[in-house]
């Protein structure tokens, strides 16, 4: 398996972990993948608007190759919130949507060919 893939596989581990952990239920995971780019789709139910912030924190940070590279091999792999910020580096985009109804949706958005800033 090439290297992007298991970094994908990481990055959907690290969050399911983290919604398991946080009492989350009904979790849909769904990954559409083209030439451009890796988008990861997440919905479900949360009880606690406080996990919503926790991610938002600690995901919303721009894409570090040099973090990606050093670090990425740990995501899912134990159980510390703190990969969470891991994960973060690894993503161009993400969008965290909560609604009235306790449905919680998550999307990251990997480029194939990152071009820093």
């Amino acid at each position: 398996m090439d290297k992007e893939k298991q970094r994908i596989i990481g990055m959907i581990n690290e969050l399911i972990t983290f919604l398991l952990n946080n009492k989350t239920s009904s979790i849909h995971i769904n990954v559409k993948e083209n030439d451009r780019e890796t988008k990861i789709s997440i919905c479900c139910n949360i009880n606690d608007a406080k996990v919503l912030k926790d991610l938002k924190n600690k995901i919303m940070s721009d894409r570090s190759e040099e973090v990606e590279e050093l670090y990425w091999e740990l995501l899912g792999d134990t159980n510390e919130n703190d990969d969470l910020y891991i994960l973060g580096s690894m993503i161009d985009k993400s969008n965290i949507k909560y609604t009235e109804t306790n449905m919680m949706k998550i999307i990251l958005i990997r480029k194939k060919e990152h071009k820093s800033n």
